[in-house]
């Protein structure tokens, strides 16, 4: 028999009984109006035969409402063991064991039904006779966000359409090689993310661009996380230190982006590319002994996605709301097996191993994916407050007193799972995405020249620098080789052609058709066949009878006079043919 099973199963009252103390029984025995006993024993059977005899009913009827859903959460669960954690998520707060002001303290009324916080299973089937099944837990939601917030004011990003956008122009971005990573951890670089900030909707969350100057206060969240998304989900690989687009990421780029970010996500489910908690820089220990006690990422990802699923589809939730529904319905979800090598400010003092303490680590892990990856990819919409009127909400820990904000994703006050989200992660079947159409923003004229109006967009600015030379500001002139240096990049001259169409005022002049066409011919008549080995013989007529000999000449072609290509998968047959008739390829050394 297991220790668990030892330790917390009992399938008798008396069983439950016999594990208590005497005293803890004579505790008990003051509930019922009878007369204590002297031996264990007749304590045991005693207040066994009252529990059955109707002295439970009379108990339960006599409980709070907090002890009474003490009593009915555990009766209907399948573990024979209070669970605190999610009663308190569901309830607010655990009931009272314990009665009176006296040392030892003596047991509540609620512990007549459990024995060391365990209720034996003949208990269980007694108290269902009249004891109803507590409700499921839900997830407290609103309609609106309100106007303020902890005092602060709440500024709401609708993502769904803005994710849908973003995705397209950061896919633009890398393809016009402007998107640069770290080699080792593949994350975006200084540069790059400022870059990206430019392009979004608005700016970052919290990086605000003022003059083309970057708040060193603040921190990007959707700059930064786009590159490591499309690196998760395949459509972009690292070539050096330059992200450039896979075969995947450029055929995406003519799907529907919901369909991608739906991918994406899942991608995500399982991608080891980063710890969205080491992006928490204030939690130390993560790199030292913490590290061996967090639960894999795809453990910690699953059971959020699982609740995030739940949650009604346009309705506000607040963060707190959501970890409390995730505890309730003890979905498993847990940052850490232990959270004592885990700490804020001081190792010893700031441990978030201490009771409670653990909730940092779950929480800030959970703000982190939900507003950097949910929000990013459009699952959620969000709404935001400054971090400092946040922080209130999320501190639970009176040594982080002299923090700010404990991370970048603080300001996250409340949050909505959009219609994508449900589509993507939800009981949604079906789902009608608003076509993300390109703005035509471009004049494409007879002469080649194409000229763009002011607030021509910098992703679109790139792809076009990309085809043509820069004439004036808002004017650029198709150029054949800059075209043609792109194609050999591996861009396709439809997508040049789709980029002029998508984006530009009207069809195509026939000039700038006629001039893509043939394009489309150049660059598709002069075939790659792979690497050979051009071999020079001294004397021609040698060449020539190699050449033509029957044993050699499937294996090397004439390539002027005197010399021969040899395709390097023929290279091996060729020698050992050559070495059989008696000549051999020698290699010239100074």
């Amino acid at each position: 028999m297991s220790r668990f099973i030892e330790d917390d199963w009992f399938d008798t009252i008396e069983e439950g009984l016999n594990s208590l103390t005497v005293e803890q029984l004579k505790g008990l025995v003051k509930y019922t109006s009878k007369k204590p006993p002297t031996r264990k024993a007749d304590f045991v059977s005693m207040l066994a035969g009252y529990l059955r005899e109707g002295g439970a009913r009379t108990t339960w009827n006599k409980l709070d409402s907090l002890e009474k859903a003490a009593v009915a959460e555990t009766a209907y669960s399948f573990s024979p063991r209070f669970q605190e954690k999610q009663f308190t998520a569901k309830y607010g707060k655990a009931p009272k064991w314990t009665a009176g002001k006296g040392y030892p303290e003596e047991p509540s009324r609620l512990c007549l039904f459990f024995y060391n916080r365990v209720m034996p299973e003949e208990m269980k089937d007694l108290l269902k006779d009249f004891v109803p099944e507590p409700a499921p837990a839900s997830i407290r939601s609103r309609p609106e966000v309100p106007d303020e917030y902890y005092g602060d004011q709440v500024e709401v990003y609708l993502m769904e359409g803005r994710a849908q956008r973003e995705l397209l122009t950061v896919l633009h971005l890398i393809d016009a090689r402007k998107v640069n990573v770290s080699a080792k951890t593949l994350r975006p670089t200084a540069a790059t993310v400022k870059t990206i900030a430019g392009m979004l909707e608005d700016g970052d969350f919290y990086y605000p661009l003022e003059d083309g100057k970057v708040n060193p206060h603040l921190d990007p969240i959707r700059a930064f996380a786009w590159p490591m998304i499309v690196q998760a989900g395949g459509l972009a690989k690292p070539s050096g230190t330059r992200l450039e687009l896979t075969r995947k990421g450029r055929k995406v780029l003519s799907e529907p982006p919901s369909d991608t970010l739906c991918s994406l996500w899942w991608k995500w489910m399982k991608t080891t590319i980063i710890d969205e908690l080491s992006r928490v820089d204030t939690i130390k220990g993560q790199h030292g002994k913490g590290k061996r006690h967090l639960v894999a990422l795809q453990k910690r990802r699953e059971p959020i996605t699982e609740a995030l699923s739940e949650c009604p589809v346009m309705e506000w939730v607040t963060p707190d709301d959501f970890l409390r529904y995730i505890y309730a319905t003890d979905k498993g979800y847990a940052v850490a097996r232990d959270a004592w090598d885990f700490y804020i400010l001081d190792q010893e003092y700031g441990s978030l191993g201490y009771e409670g303490y653990y909730k940092v680590l779950d929480d800030q892990y959970m703000l982190a994916l939900l507003l950097e990856y949910a929000a990013t990819m459009g699952l959620i919409d969000v709404a935001l407050v400054g971090q400092e009127g946040a922080y209130q909400a999320y501190s639970s820990n009176e040594f982080t007193d002299d923090l700010e904000w404990i991370s970048r994703y603080d300001g996250l006050a409340f949050f909505r799972l959009t219609r994508l989200g449900a589509y993507c992660i939800g009981d949604d079947e079906e789902y009608h995405a608003t076509p993300v159409r390109p703005q035509p923003v471009l004049t494409v004229h007879p002469n080649l020249e194409v000229t763009a109006e002011s607030n021509l967009g910098q992703d679109i600015r790139l792809v076009l620098e990309e085809y043509a030379k820069k004439v004036s500001d808002h004017a650029w002139q198709l150029d054949s080789q800059k075209m043609l240096k792109s194609i050999e990049s591996g861009h396709k001259v439809d997508d040049i052609r789709k980029f002029l169409e998508n984006h530009g005022k009207g069809p195509l002049p026939e000039e700038v058709t006629r001039m893509l066409d043939d394009l489309d011919k150049r660059t598709s008549q002069v075939h790659d066949q792979g690497l050979a080995r051009l071999l020079k013989c001294d004397d021609p007529v040698m060449a020539e009878l190699i050449a033509s000999d029957s044993r050699t000449a499937k294996y090397c072609m004439r390539a002027g006079d005197g010399y021969l290509v040899v395709p390097l998968d023929a290279e091996k047959d060729f020698k050992r043919v050559l070495r059989h008739i008696g000549y051999l390829v020698t290699t010239d050394r100074e």
